[in-house]
């Protein structure tokens, strides 16, 4: 990724969350089990990606690994059914 001149001020927040999550699982592979990455997310936030990432090819399993949720409830954000 390029970043502007005028640096991350004109990015969008979901570029900026992708990026900060790159970084923190880079820094993981070196710090295993001394970091634990907690990043929050609107549920809102939380389902668009979900629905991103599965349509990107991420399983339903995996996904619920990822966001610890069991695979009824990926399966419902997937398919925009309520609780």
């Amino acid at each position: 990724m390029l970043l502007p001149p005028t640096g991350f001020r004109h990015t969008p927040r979901h570029v900026l969350q992708d990026l900060a999550q790159a970084a923190w699982f880079f820094l993981g592979a070196f710090y295993r089990g001394r970091v634990e990455v907690t990043i929050t997310l609107t549920n809102t936030e939380r389902n668009e990606r979900v629905r991103q990432q599965y349509l990107e090819g991420f399983s339903i399993p995996e996904l619920a690994s990822l966001y610890d949720l069991s695979n009824a409830r990926i399966h419902q954000i997937i398919h925009r059914r309520r609780k």
